[in-house]
């Protein structure tokens, strides 16, 4: 797990993400999640979250198949992404994006 976690931590560091201390890596329903990146691809269901992108990881925390997930915040350029939630399987991709909130499965 700790080594996991290191990952994260130094996959926002190499996305340009903020440190911990500015609250760029934070948890949520125990997942690590970053601001600012975008887990493209590995779809394993999309849901409206209006809740927020704790919401989001809560959904994910709670099925057995996500192994991440991406919130799209309400201030996405496109309006009918705002408050949508992609969980995903294995398979995705990285990419910084100050639209997103992402986390992963510890």
């Amino acid at each position: 797990m700790e080594f996991r976690l290191m990952m994260m931590f130094l996959a926002g560091i190499a996305l340009g993400c903020s440190s911990p201390q500015s609250g760029g890596v934070a948890q949520s329903s125990g997942l690590v999640t970053l601001k600012a990146v975008d887990f493209m691809g590995g779809d394993l269901k999309h849901l409206k979250t209006p809740a927020g992108s704790d919401a989001c990881a809560k959904a994910c925390s709670e099925n057995d198949s996500c192994f991440a997930f991406t919130y799209a915040q309400n201030n996405h350029a496109i309006a009918k992404k705002h408050h949508s939630c992609w969980l995903k399987k294995k398979g995705f991709r990285y990419n910084r994006s100050p639209h997103y909130i992402s986390g992963i499965k510890p």
